[in-house]
């Protein structure tokens, strides 16, 4: 048969991410899909371009498997022009949107599955307080947060000893992000910090210890 799909397995870094994607997979959106991988394995291969190994749809799936340590990936080969290709990636990432939920149907779902042993309703991808935003028929809210912060007193700190620290929770990682490009800096999953005043990392690899005995 022709154009028979064929999923192969390939190593990571021959792929070639494709440099114009304009796709973005913010932090959630990666560990969504690595909860995914780890809960229910492969079940969406990488559609990687033949001729040059540039993928075409499944970044995020690719920084997921990154993110754990894998070295093969699931892939299938497209014979495309790279036009074709570029369009492609347009396409997949588009038509994924035009869908919408049918909130009663969900809504029965998510009561079958919510409870049941084994079953974290957040491996979904949503968070728990999306649901129940989503069945009552609310958006969730727009935050301006410059707006949020007009007003407030400066704030000077004179004294920057280290661990002299203030601990500020958020409600999910929505609201991290925003606050770490509201204060300029970027926060990654193995640094979940910043000092502010942003200080550059000490360095002691120069230093040694020498005994004056």
């Amino acid at each position: 048969m022709e154009n028979q799909l064929q999923v192969e397995y390939m190593d990571i870094n021959e792929l070639k991410p494709f440099i114009g994607n304009p796709r973005e997979h913010s932090d959630r959106n990666i560990n969504d899909i690595t909860k995914s991988i780890k809960r229910f394995g492969w079940t969406n291969p990488i559609i990687v371009r033949k001729a040059d190994n540039m993928i075409v749809a499944g970044h995020g799936r690719v920084e997921a498997a990154k993110n754990q340590g894998l070295e093969q990936v699931p892939v299938v080969y497209v014979d495309m022009s790279e036009n074709d290709a570029k369009l492609y990636n347009i396409t997949d990432n588009r038509t994924a949107e035009t869908s919408e939920w049918d909130h009663a149907q969900l809504n029965t779902l998510i009561e079958e599955l919510n409870g049941l042993p084994d079953i974290d309703i957040e491996d979904t991808g949503f968070y728990t307080h999306e649901l129940e935003m989503m069945m009552n028929g609310e958006d969730e809210p727009e935050i301006d947060y410059n707006e949020m912060w007009q007003g407030m007193p400066e704030f000077v700190q004179d004294d920057l000893t280290p661990y002299k620290s203030i601990l500020v929770h958020f409600a999910d990682e929505k609201d991290v992000n925003a606050f770490a490009q509201l204060i300029g800096q970027t926060l990654t999953e193995k640094t979940k910090y910043v000092w502010h005043p942003k200080a550059e990392k000490a360095n002691f690899t120069e230093e040694a210890y020498v005994s004056e005995i």
